[in-house]
């Protein structure tokens, strides 16, 4: 808002906007007062002509009151994924939000929307043991659902792509990061570090990998990652449980909408609309058995 001239364009400037200010909307607080409601006019715009924005609710007040029997949570997973953080997506603030929901008798349904190229690992074991635990169906309609983003997807009874070239897949573990050492050094910046006698073994697992020995790293921290991860998606996706070993889908690859597919790592494509209305139609079977199934208890 000053008047020093921007170090990016005019466009480049409002796409960050656009990039910011909706995650920050995503991620207010599920027990404010006001209501959280998805607003009618985005449902308008992804539910098929055959139905009325007024068929589907989708909210994301999760613990609200004012809303229709028969709503659907809303669960946006776009973006990075991280255990906890404020203003982007938080795996934890997920879990609150779906336990939110999952105690409102008006909510029927979950619907994940997942547009996420994955990120961080940990708590995804907790998130998906809470995931299991729940009794209300969840359908996740994906763009891109890579990694981290596909651990979370996994645990939806039915994920569905919205186009021919959504990624999916990078099933896999790893580790990334910079080393500045030697650019401070050039500024003259010096690091200086003492360990206790008997703290041989701090920090000596990372420094090895810094130092070009990743082995340690690798098999202490990397690969049972890996191994819970694959065995999350295959025990989630039946075709997955049945594959190789070596089969690329467990080893990192990525894939289109049709080869994920046949690959088994989705169940189809459709629009949001039809997926908002297939979370929709399980709830309601869900809740009518519970209901019967009370009603006999009662008699």
């Amino acid at each position: 808002m000053s008047d020093t001239p921007l170090a990016i364009s005019e466009n480049g400037y409002r796409y960050l906007l656009s990039l910011a200010y909706p995650k920050v909307e995503q991620q207010s607080s599920t027990h404010s007062s006001e209501s959280a409601t998805v607003p009618r006019s985005y449902a308008a715009r992804h539910l098929p002509p055959s139905s009325s924005s007024s068929d589907i609710n989708l909210t994301t007040d999760y613990s609200g009151e004012n809303m229709p029997d028969g709503s659907i949570a809303y669960h946006p997973v776009f973006g990075p994924i991280f255990s906890d953080a404020r203003y982007w997506f938080s795996s934890k603030n997920l879990e609150r939000n779906l336990l939110d929901a999952e105690e409102n008798h008006q909510i029927v349904a979950h619907l994940l929307h997942v547009h996420s190229p994955g990120g961080e690992a940990y708590y995804l074991d907790r998130l998906g043991e809470t995931m299991d635990q729940l009794k209300k169906p969840i359908v996740a309609i994906i763009e891109e659902a890579c990694s981290a983003a596909y651990n979370i997807a996994c645990h939806a009874q039915v994920i569905y792509a919205t186009t021919k070239f959504d990624l999916v897949g990078c099933i896999g573990t790893m580790v990334s990061f910079y080393d500045f050492s030697e650019f401070y050094a050039s500024m003259g910046i010096k690091r200086i570090e003492a360990k206790a006698d008997a703290s041989d073994l701090k920090n000596k697992t990372v420094e090895e990998l810094i130092d070009g020995k990743p082995r340690k790293f690798i098999e202490s921290v990397l690969n049972p990652m890996n191994e819970a991860f694959i065995a999350t998606v295959r025990a989630h996706r039946p075709a997955l449980a049945k594959i190789a070993d070596d089969h690329p889908s467990l080893r990192g690859e990525t894939f289109f909408t049709d080869e994920a597919i046949k690959i088994g790592l989705l169940d189809g494509r459709t629009t949001f609309g039809e997926a908002a209305a297939e979370a929709v139609r399980r709830g309601k079977e869900i809740a009518n058995s519970s209901h019967l199934l009370q009603q006999l208890y009662q008699s």
